[in-house]
């Protein structure tokens, strides 16, 4: 059922000032890339099977290092990420899946890890200290709260040239070693905008000084249908001057399990009120003889209005 309030107009300007409810975070992810590429900005060996590392399962891209050689960027962009226009970005983590395929000595530790923004390498260097060993691992680069440098918006993560890339080195001891990857993954937190609903509310029809506000017109209602309380600037019983449309002002507060998702809103329509027909009271006078004065014996209308 819709829940309505007549409070009067001091109460509800404080009521607009208290109504400001909280934006709940939101998560992507994590999503795997789509497009994963050998780039060769940086480094001089190549990776293999660049595909190989869109999903978690044991297949690796691969690039084989000697002594102190470093692998190109294996860039992996596209994560097909659909975050709501107007998001504010909170923050990007990249998890990578890697391990050395060979040796029996780890020689092979992270390079160099960023961001990609819409095509552009930026921000700074993630990448984690220390060598990968045989045994798989799973590094997280970035977090909730970390934007790598960079101010986002929602148009900049869902481009498909956005993503990451990630380069290895080798400690240049005795023998070469197979760097491998077997995914790269990106999870995105944001902030999503309220919706603001729609009030939909008809100007009522006209009606004569003297007539009491009420329910018949405080009939606002929101389009989508949120539940929720609307609460009016104007109160029930309340008798308005005459005059062409006058203002009739409605808040829109949505109900608690509602304001995560949905924003208090107001609006306004008018309603002409008319002049109300004075009606005169005046009974005929006792007769008078011819030469009498006229006075207030006689003079003594009176109406419904002072």
């Amino acid at each position: 059922m819709k829940k309505y309030l007549s409070i009067g107009l001091a109460t509800f300007l404080i009521l607009i000032g208290l109504t400001t409810f909280t934006a709940s975070a939101a998560t992507s992810g994590p999503s795997s890339a789509s497009i994963l590429t050998n780039d060769i900005s940086v480094g001089t060996i190549n990776w293999t099977s660049v595909s190989n590392a869109q999903t978690t399962n044991s297949q690796y891209s691969s690039a084989t290092l000697g002594q102190n050689e470093v692998t190109h960027y294996l860039k992996a962009t596209n994560f097909g990420f659909s975050i709501p226009a107007g998001s504010t970005i909170n923050g990007i983590s990249v998890t990578v899946v890697k391990v050395e395929l060979n040796g029996n000595t780890d020689r092979v530790s992270d390079n160099s890890v960023r961001i990609v923004k819409n095509g552009v390498i930026v921000g700074p260097n993630k990448a984690i200290s220390g060598m990968w060993g045989q045994t798989v691992i799973t590094s997280t680069y970035g977090s909730s709260t970390d934007l790598w440098g960079s101010s986002w918006n929602a148009s900049d993560i869902n481009g498909t040239s956005t993503g990451v890339v990630f380069s290895a080195i080798h400690d240049g001891t005795n023998n070469s070693r197979d760097a491998g990857v077997d995914s790269v993954k990106m999870t995105v937190y944001y902030t999503a905008p309220k919706i603001v609903p729609t009030i939909v509310w008809t100007s009522p029809s006209n009606i004569t000084y003297g007539t009491a506000l009420s329910a018949l017109q405080f009939n606002a209602t929101t389009s989508p249908t949120v539940a929720g309380t609307y609460a009016y600037a104007q109160s029930i019983g309340q008798v308005l001057n005459a005059g062409l449309n006058q203002v009739l002002t409605v808040l829109f507060i949505p109900s608690v399990a509602n304001q995560a998702t949905y924003s208090t809103t107001t609006a306004t329509t008018t309603i002409t009120v008319n002049k109300a027909n004075q009606i005169i009271n005046w009974t005929n006078p006792t007769a008078v003889a011819f030469g009498t004065f006229l006075s207030g014996t006689q003079l003594n209308a009176t109406t419904t209005v002072s």
